[in-house]
């Protein structure tokens, strides 16, 4: 398995400062005729621009990872809690209640058509 850094957004800071600091000296040294330094820090420029852009995407998708396992995304996709009073689902043994197989509770139930016929 690849390693993966624990935190991406230290990797990405750090990068995007080397980057900077080389566009800094890649511009001053243009200005003053190193010529030489401006070559190698030119070349070092492209490199670092391309690390930098893919670690910005690579935060950008733990960014949206991150977001995705919350507990109010999860709660959103996941299945919807029972209601108080409602059947329990088939083969939930938390609707047996300790009571047995019909959860009787020696209370006597009326059904809708009693009710009516009443």
């Amino acid at each position: 398995m690849p390693h993966r850094p624990r935190r991406p957004f230290l990797s990405l800071a750090i990068v995007a400062l080397l980057a900077f600091c080389d566009y800094l000296l890649w511009n001053w040294s243009l200005g003053v005729n190193h010529d030489i330094l401006a070559l190698v820090s030119g070349m070092t420029l492209i490199p670092l621009l391309i690390a930098l852009a893919w670690l910005l995407v690579l935060a950008l998708a733990h960014l949206l990872a991150r977001i995705a396992q919350r507990p109010w995304a999860r709660s959103a996709l996941g299945p919807a809690r029972p209601v108080a009073g409602s059947p329990p689902a088939l083969g939930d043994p938390a609707g047996l209640d300790g009571r047995g197989a019909g959860g009787s509770s020696g209370a006597p139930t009326a059904s809708p058509s009693s009710k009516i016929a009443a």
